[in-house]
C-alpha cells in the first residue's frame, strides 16, 4: 500500500518503483533489461473509496559496451613470433554478439610488427635483436544490439625475453712484405660487434693455422704475424671470437684472417773464405775462389768492398791490382791472386759482397789469407774402440804436425752426439771451441752411454800452432762403441799329500786354484765357475770383474782321490767360467792350465802305485808284519809272486797277489810242502815279483826276503 505524503521504493518485476512524497513515480529497470513492464496500483480516498489502475512502462533497448581484459604474451628474442587471441574467454559482449577486432592497432607496437585478424587472433614479430616489453593498444567492438556498435580499447603487452646473440664478425685480411716487419692488426675492428653490446674477446690460440709462420694473438683481438724466413704467398689463420654472454652462456664464432706475404728479392750470402796458407816469397799466390749463395735467384757478380791494408799486400785479378768496389764476374772471381807485402807474416784480409740477379747485395764477408805460417795439420784417429759400459775411458793421444812451427794445442771443433756419451777433460765436460794444451789433452776421456742405439760416435779437433793458426780441416776422432765382452780361466792343481809321504792314497785331496780374467771391453757380473769332475767341491762366487781385472782368490776346488785315479796315475779335468755383460750377453771360457789363449784340460800326475817291497815278515801271531807286504801292488792286479828257499826250491807262488787274502804269510804253498801249522822255518828266502802296468808292459822285481818268528 502507498502511504500518501511519504516517499517510498517498491521492488517490482524487472526493476524498482520510486514514489516521491508528492506522488511522482520513477521506474528503474533492472540492469540490461529492456521490454514492457506493468504493475497495478490502487488509490484510496481515505473514506473507503478506492480505484484500481495499471502502470504500463516500455523500457527501450540500448547497446552495452563490450567487456574486455588486457592480454599479455611472452616470447624469446629472435624466436618464433608470438601468437594469441585477443577475444578469449575474458572478453564478452553483454548483448551476446560476437566481438570483432579492428585489424589496425590504436597504437603500437614500438619494437616490432603485428598482424591482427578480425576474429581477434594475432601474430607479433619483434624487431631483430629486440628484447624487452612492447605494448599494443587495440580496438574491440560488438556488433550493435541495437545499433550502433560499441567499441572499447584493449591492451596487449608482449614481453620479449633476451637471448645471447652470436657475435657478428667480418673476415680480415692483411698484406706484408716477405722478411719484412711482422704484420699487425685488430681482429675485433669496426666490422666486428656483439649485437648484445658486450666487448668481444678473441681466443689467443688459433683454431687452425698459420702454416707458414707464427702468430701471437691477444685477448683484445690485436695480433702480430711473423712469416717463416723467405716465405711468400698466402697464409690463412682461423680464430675464435666470443662475446661475454649477455645473457650467459657466451657465444663464439670463427673468423678468418688471410695474410698475403708479397715476395721480395732475398739478398745473396757471401761465404766466409779461409784461403790456403801461402809463403811470403814475393810472388803472387792464388786465392781461394769467392763464393756465394742466393735462395731465390743467382749470384751474378762479386764486389770487392775493402782491400787489404798496404802493409799486408795486394790483391790482383789476371795480374792487375783490384780496386775498391771493383765488380768481378764469377769467372773472374776464380782468378784472384795475392802478393804479400815484403816482410809481412800473419793473416791478410779483404772484404767482398755477392750480388744477385735482382741487384741485391749480400752482407760483406771476409777472405782470410794466412801468410808466412803454414797452418798445422791434425791426424785422424779412425778406430778408437771403447766399451759401452758407462765408464770414463781414455782417448788415445791427439797428434798433429806443423811444417814451420810446433803444435801447441788442440781446439774442440765438434762434440759427439750428446746421446752417445760425454767427452770430458779431468772429469769436466769439454765445450766447442775449448783449447786443450798438448799436455792436458792426454787427460781427454769419453764416457759412453750404455743405452745409445748406435755403435759409433765421433768428434772433431783442429791443431793450433805456435803462430796462432788453427788447422782449417779438422780431424775426426772415430769411436767404436761395440760391446766386446770376454773372459778367460786358468786352472791349476796341487796334490795336498795329506800324510806327507810323497804318495797318493785314496781320500787324499787335490786343491784347484782358478785365475779368472776379464779379457773384453766391458765389465762383467755374475761370474761363476763350474766343473764337471765327479766329487769336486767348488766354493766362492759369484763375483764381478771390471775391464782388465783378474781374480785369483775368489774360487777354489777340493777333490778327494779315488782308487781309479791312483790306478790311472793322474787326474784330468776342465772347468768352465761364465759371466754376463752389461746388456745381458753370456760369455764363457773353458779352462787351460797355463794360458788364457788355450783350452787344454788340467792334468795332475799322482804317484800312488810305486812298488815298494817290505822284505821282512814275522808271522808269530803278534799281528805285526804278519804278511809279505808289497806297497802299490794293488795298482797292478795282473801280477805273480814267487818265493824260493835258499836251495832254490819254490815254496810259494800266487797270481794276482793283493796283500790281503792272497798274500804270503810264511806258509809254504809251493812244490815243497811244509806242514801248514808249522809254517816255513826262519831263514832267508828269495822273492820274484812280476807285474804288468796299465799299458800291459811287463815289470819285474826280485830280492831277499827275511822270515823270522
Amino acid at each position: 500500500a502507498l502511504t500518501p505524503g511519504t516517499a517510498q521504493i517498491i521492488a517490482v518485476t524487472n526493476g524498482t518503483v520510486n514514489i516521491t512524497a508528492a506522488g511522482a513515480i520513477t521506474f528503474t529497470p533492472s540492469l540490461n533489461y529492456n521490454g514492457a513492464v506493468s504493475f497495478p496500483y490502487v488509490i484510496n480516498d481515505g473514506n473507503g473509496g478506492t480505484a484500481t489502475a495499471n502502470e504500463e512502462i516500455t523500457v527501450m533497448a540500448v547497446n552495452d559496451n563490450p567487456v574486455v581484459d588486457n592480454d599479455t604474451n611472452v616470447m624469446l628474442e629472435d624466436g618464433t613470433p608470438a601468437t594469441g587471441d585477443l577475444t578469449d574467454a575474458g572478453d564478452t559482449d553483454p548483448d551476446g554478439t560476437t566481438l570483432l577486432m579492428n585489424t589496425t592497432p590504436v597504437s603500437g607496437p614500438s619494437n616490432g610488427t603485428i598482424v591482427i585478424n578480425a576474429d581477434g587472433t594475432y601474430t607479433y614479430t619483434p624487431n631483430a635483436n629486440f628484447n624487452g616489453t612492447d605494448v599494443i593498444t587495440v580496438e574491440v567492438c560488438d556488433q550493435g544490439m541495437p545499433l550502433p556498435a560499441n567499441c572499447v580499447n584493449q591492451t596487449l603487452t608482449i614481453t620479449v625475453t633476451p637471448v645471447n646473440d652470436a657475435p657478428v664478425v667480418d673476415n680480415d685480411t692483411n698484406v706484408m712484405l716477405e722478411d719484412g716487419t711482422p704484420a699487425t692488426g685488430d681482429l675485433t675492428d669496426a666490422g666486428d660487434s656483439d649485437p648484445d653490446g658486450t666487448t668481444l674477446l678473441v681466443n689467443t690460440t688459433p683454431v687452425s693455422g698459420p702454416t707458414n709462420g707464427t702468430i701471437v694473438i691477444n685477448a683484445d683481438g690485436t695480433y702480430t704475424y711473423t712469416p717463416n724466413a723467405n716465405f711468400n704467398g698466402m697464409d690463412v689463420i682461423t680464430v675464435e671470437v666470443c662475446d661475454q654472454g649477455a645473457p650467459l652462456p657466451a657465444s663464439c664464432v670463427n673468423q678468418t684472417l688471410t695474410i698475403t706475404v708479397n715476395p721480395v728479392n732475398d739478398a745473396p750470402v757471401a761465404t766466409l773464405t779461409n784461403s790456403t796458407s801461402i809463403i811470403n816469397d814475393g810472388t803472387a799466390k792464388g786465392v781461394s775462389t769467392l763464393t756465394g749463395t742466393d735462395t731465390d735467384g743467382t749470384v751474378v757478380s762479386y764486389i770487392i768492398s775493402v782491400l787489404p791494408v798496404p802493409a799486408q799486400g795486394i790483391v790482383l785479378m789476371n795480374g792487375v791490382p783490384v780496386t775498391v768496389n771493383q765488380v768481378l764476374t764469377p769467372l773472374e772471381a776464380t782468378k784472384l791472386t795475392f802478393i804479400p807485402a815484403a816482410g809481412f807474416t800473419g793473416t791478410a784480409t779483404f772484404i767482398y759482397m755477392a750480388t744477385d740477379n735482382g741487384n741485391a747485395a749480400s752482407i760483406p764477408s771476409t777472405v782470410n789469407i794466412p801468410v808466412g805460417n803454414t797452418p798445422p795439420t791434425t791426424d785422424d784417429i779412425p778406430n778408437v774402440v771403447l766399451a759401452k759400459d758407462g765408464t770414463a775411458q781414455a782417448i788415445p793421444a791427439l797428434t798433429g804436425n806443423d811444417a814451420d812451427g810446433a803444435v801447441i794445442a788442440y781446439v774442440i771443433k765438434n762434440l759427439p752426439d750428446p746421446a752417445s756419451g760425454v767427452l770430458t777433460l779431468n772429469g769436466v765436460p769439454v765445450t766447442v771451441g775449448q783449447e786443450l794444451t798438448v799436455a792436458n789433452s792426454a787427460a781427454l776421456k769419453f764416457t759412453p752411454n750404455v743405452n745409445f742405439v748406435s755403435d759409433n760416435a765421433s768428434f772433431t779437433i783442429a791443431a793450433k800452432d805456435n803462430g796462432g793458426l788453427v788447422d782449417l780441416s779438422p780431424a775426426t776422432i772415430s769411436i767404436s762403441l761395440k760391446e766386446l765382452p770376454g773372459i778367460a780361466i786358468i786352472k791349476t792343481a796341487t796334490f795336498d799329500d795329506n800324510d806327507s809321504d810323497g804318495f797318493a792314497q785314496v781320500g787324499e785331496t787335490i786343491t784347484y786354484k782358478f785365475e779368472i780374467s776379464n779379457t773384453g771391453n766391458v765389465s762383467l757380473t755374475n761370474v761363476v765357475v763350474t766343473d764337471l769332475l765327479p766329487g769336486i767341491v767348488l766354493t766362492g762366487g759369484p763375483i764381478s770383474l771390471g775391464v782388465g781385472q783378474t781374480d785369483t782368490t775368489s774360487f777354489e776346488g777340493k777333490y778327494k782321490i779315488i782308487q781309479a785315479d791312483i790306478n790311472k796315475g793322474n787326474v784330468v779335468n776342465q772347468a768352465k767360467v761364465t759371466a754376463i755383460s752389461p746388456i745381458g750377453t753370456l760369455v764363457s771360457d773353458l779352462s787351460d792350465n797355463e794360458t788364457v789363449t788355450d783350452d787344454k784340460p788340467t792334468v795332475l800326475g799322482i804317484t800312488g802305485c810305486a812298488i815298494k817291497v817290505f822284505n821282512a815278515i814275522s808271522p808269530n801271531g803278534d799281528k805285526k808284519n804278519e804278511r809279505f807286504y808289497i806297497q802299490g801292488l794293488e795298482c797292478y792286479p795282473d801280477n805273480t809272486v814267487e818265493i824260493y828257499n835258499r836251495w832254490g826250491v819254490l815254496v810259494f807262488e800266487r797270481d794276482h797277489y793283493n796283500n790281503e787274502d792272497r798274500a804270503f804269510k810264511g806258509i809254504s804253498e809251493g812244490r815243497v810242502t811244509v806242514k801248514e801249522s808249522d809254517g816255513l822255518p826262519t831263514g832267508t828266502y828269495y822273492y820274484v815279483l812280476k807285474y804288468k802296468d796299465s799299458e800291459s808292459n811287463t815289470h819285474q822285481r826280485a830280492g831277499y826276503l827275511y822270515l823270522n818268528k
